[in-house]
């Protein structure tokens, strides 16, 4: 009995010094703590530009301005607004990594949707350094 005992309190305290996941919604900074994913939801979008080579940036209400790396989006320097939703559907909620589908509106030539991968956050620096043009 003293030994299933010591098993117990052996597998216990193992346990314990485990390693537990959050359920994936957290991402590992460079110190090993963990740090809040990057994320906005779609509502929450005040603004867009077209970047270079098939990039969209979109300044997010609060001043964040997320970058997001498109695939077969055209005619985004002349669109009067950008539908921007999860393409897995669920939630309006998206987040540094995930996939987006990109809907223009008023474009000169009819589109159907295209995918854009959310890249980045860029820094206050990285948002004055872009050319006007492509500052949201």
């Amino acid at each position: 009995m003293s030994r299933l005992v010591a098993l117990l309190t052996a597998a216990v305290t193992l346990s314990a010094c485990a390693p537990v996941s959050t359920g994936g919604s957290d991402v590992t900074a460079a110190a090993g703590e963990r740090a809040p994913r990057q994320c906005f939801q779609a509502r929450q979008i005040i603004n867009f530009r077209e970047g270079d080579a098939q990039q969209i940036r979109l300044r997010i209400l609060g001043g964040e301005v997320f970058e997001l790396a498109s695939a077969g989006c055209w005619e985004l320097g002349s669109a009067m607004a950008l539908g921007v939703t999860p393409a897995s559907g669920g939630s309006d909620r998206l987040c540094v990594g995930d996939t987006a589908r990109i809907t223009v509106a008023n474009a000169p030539l009819p589109q159907g949707p295209c995918l854009a991968r959310i890249t980045r956050v860029l820094t206050p620096a990285e948002v004055e350094a872009l050319p006007s043009r492509q500052r949201p």
